[in-house]
């Protein structure tokens, strides 16, 4: 039991302890941006691999841990909320493009912008309801994402900050977790679109040869495999410009990322505000 048995752990999609994920039966042929995108890019964060950038440069390798479809509310479930040690907060969506038009891609895109722009709003009153006892109101929901099901079986709040970043004692836990609290009241986050860089075929694997958990049913990739549509094949200023005329930027910077799976880098096409 527990998120070692699942199969995003076990084919190495979640490479790290330090992000708490949900495991999900259609990883790999429904849901596919948090195979293709989302974990690829948390795992590229939590490297440290954007700390040279200096809007990022306290989430740097070490001092980073992430949550995956953190839920406050049955609205609220963004793909990677990640926190730097000294309470930098950083609201990521990311997106597949499926084997559609240009046009059809595009939307996808802003779908993606419109969650980012809602998720931030929920934050904000989670952020407002949790200001007498934030360590607590954060801890709860946690817990009931991440600990209470046994098929996903992380750690308590408190030792899994421990373990992801260098930090010691409950007093500074919930100092952390205050400091996280206010920026989010304050709307101080970074947001970031992301999306898949790269075109291929991804093979088919069987699922017999891991050990995974029996709750969740895995289905597999087609024997045919399934083709990958990535955007780079889109004008980057194209995707500026549909972007720059929805993001409403009294939010903040919003930056657009391109991730590359099968060689885990990344690049940013643009940054917005």
């Amino acid at each position: 039991m527990g998120f070692k048995n699942s199969l995003e752990w076990q084919i190495g999609s979640v490479k790290s302890e330090a992000i708490a994920f949900l495991t999900h039966g259609c990883f790999l042929t429904g849901q596919r941006e948090r195979y293709l995108v989302v974990y690829p890019f948390a795992n590229i964060i939590l490297n440290g691999q954007l700390s040279n950038n200096p809007s990022f440069s306290n989430f740097r390798k070490g001092e980073v841990f992430i949550f995956c479809n953190f839920r406050p509310y049955k609205a609220c479930r963004p793909d990677l909320l990640a926190f730097s040690s000294k309470g930098d907060i950083f609201l990521i969506e990311g997106k597949q493009r499926a084997n559609k038009n240009q046009s059809s891609a595009l939307g996808i895109l802003k779908e993606g912008v419109g969650e980012l722009e809602r998720y931030s709003r929920f934050l904000r009153e989670f952020s407002n309801e949790s200001n007498n006892d934030p360590y607590k109101y954060w801890s709860d929901v946690y817990y009931n994402c991440y600990v209470k099901n046994p098929k996903h079986g992380f750690p308590k709040l408190d030792e899994f900050v421990r373990n992801s970043i260098s930090i010691q004692g409950m007093d500074k836990i919930k100092s952390l977790f205050r400091k996280i609290n206010s920026n989010l009241g304050q709307g101080n986050i970074l947001y970031g679109l992301a999306f898949n860089d790269h075109e291929d075929q991804e093979s088919f694997f069987p699922l017999d040869s891991f050990d995974l958990m029996s709750e969740v049913k895995y289905k597999s990739i087609p024997p045919k495999g399934i083709k990958k549509y990535g955007y780079n094949s889109i004008d980057a200023a194209k995707i500026y410009r549909i972007i720059d005329n929805i993001w409403n930027e009294r939010l903040g910077q919003l930056f657009l990322f391109g991730i590359d799976k099968q060689l885990d880098t990344f690049r940013i096409l643009e940054r917005i505000g």
